[in-house]
């Protein structure tokens, strides 16, 4: 046997050698990819999925516990679901297997209530996150406080380690939304929606018109949101909250009075009508004699309706809000609107494809690297006598080389739009 052809078996011998470390390196790696809940795996089994439990399918009752039951189990805790809740829904945004959607719903729909989640993947999923955000899935069509909701969530998931394709999401969301409503004209603004909605309701009763006493129990957004509208049409205000403080602020932001709820109870029946907006129950509130017509835009509802009195809640005004004929200005808003929505997905689903292609090819110059380099060190272990800068002439061939064979590749994982290459080059290269 020759030297040349002894020193070739050896470096054979010593490559088969390390290849299974680098085999088992790369299936471990792949098995923590799959196994971490916090990692995005953009592959053909990983999508953005909601679970969403809406007004007009599911009682406001349902939407709370949807939202408590999703909390129990942990789901808003990780790092690849956010949860949306507002007076008309309670979604759940994930990433991952749609596998993860159908499980999730088994567990939380006891008694049949799985058939009236609506279900949204993909391409779905990307659009109804948009058109939230615009508008277009709210009561009132174009409504703003969406908006602030969506911002909202956007804050908690800066605040917290979040997956970034729904980080992303929420900011391409949000972007579309104010794109949406840039164009719109002024007469077609809604900046209160259902607040708006709601006093529109109680001016039908009869009872309360521009002048009238209006008693407002909550000073949270949405009570913000009815005293400035309420103002706006000149009506007598009187706001009650579980915090003094936040109820003298906001009556003297709209030349008002404060009150307590307890004393709120007691002063009902004295107003033209009442509009309440609290996070959880008012029990002083119930069996009020005689009361006003009033509107519950709670979430749930905080009161239990008298029989002898005007009442809406939350889900009531969705009913009467989608069965209402929408305006001239709602049409054009809506008809715009979409188009903004339908260019931004396709904007966001070339990214979401880009990305995977973007991952792929980090994957393929890792593998080729480490390749790379067992092959330079076995190499130079057999050049023992080579001089510093002839060593260095090596290591650089080593990486002029890859980087020449790669090229062709990775141009064309840049310009995979639909990640069919992508695909194509993880079964290829086991990636």
């Amino acid at each position: 046997m020759t030297l040349t052809a002894g020193r070739r078996l050896g470096r054979q011998s010593e490559a088969r050698a390390v290849a299974p470390a680098l085999d088992q390196t790369a299936a471990q790696t792949r098995e923590r990819r799959h196994g971490d809940p916090a990692h995005v795996d953009s592959t053909a089994d990983s999508t953005i999925w909601i679970v969403a439990a809406q007004a007009g399918t599911c009682s406001a009752q349902e939407r709370a516990q949807f939202a408590q039951s999703v909390d129990a189990l942990g789901e808003t805790r990780r790092s690849d679901r956010v949860l949306l809740v507002t007076c008309h829904r309670a979604e759940l945004f994930g990433i991952g297997p749609a596998s993860d959607e159908e499980a999730l719903v088994r567990i939380l729909a006891p008694g049949g209530l799985g058939s009236r989640f609506r279900l949204l993947t993909g391409g779905q999923a990307i659009r109804h996150t948009l058109r939230l955000a615009a508008g277009l899935e709210s009561a009132a069509v174009g409504e703003d406080q969406i908006l602030h909701q969506v911002r909202a969530l956007r804050e908690v998931a800066r605040g917290r380690r979040t997956d970034p394709v729904l980080a992303r999401l929420l900011e391409t969301a949000i972007g579309a939304g104010r794109k949406a409503r840039s164009v719109r004209s002024g007469v077609g603004r809604s900046d209160v929606g259902l607040a708006s909605s709601g006093l529109d309701w109680l001016e039908a009763q009869g009872s309360l018109r521009s002048g009238g006493r209006l008693l407002i129990v909550g000073s949270g957004a949405m009570g913000e949101l009815l005293a400035l509208e309420a103002r706006r049409r000149h009506m007598q205000i009187t706001v009650a909250s579980r915090h003094q403080s936040r109820a003298v602020a906001l009556a003297r932001i709209v030349s008002g009075r404060a009150v307590s709820l307890a004393e709120a109870a007691a002063i009902a029946p004295a107003h033209d009508g009442v509009a309440i907006a609290l996070r959880g129950p008012w029990p002083e509130g119930n069996g009020i004699p005689a009361p006003a017509p009033t509107v519950d835009l709670s979430s749930p509802p905080a009161i239990t309706p008298s029989t002898q009195t005007p009442y809406l809640d939350i889900d009531g005004l969705h009913r009467l809000s989608a069965t209402s004929s929408p305006t001239a200005d709602q049409l054009a808003y809506s008809t715009s609107a979409n188009r903004v929505v339908e260019q931004t997905a396709v904007e966001f689903e070339r990214w979401l494809s880009g990305r995977a292609s973007v991952a792929t090819l980090r994957s393929l110059r890792d593998s080729a690297d480490r390749r790379r380099e067992i092959e330079t060190q076995l190499l130079l272990r057999h050049l023992p006598d080579l001089q510093p800068r002839e060593r260095a002439l090596v290591e650089e061939f080593s990486h002029r080389l890859v980087s020449a064979l790669l090229h062709q590749p990775s141009s064309r994982l840049r310009d995979d739009v639909d990640g069919e290459t992508a695909g194509a080059a993880r079964r290829l290269f086991d990636l």
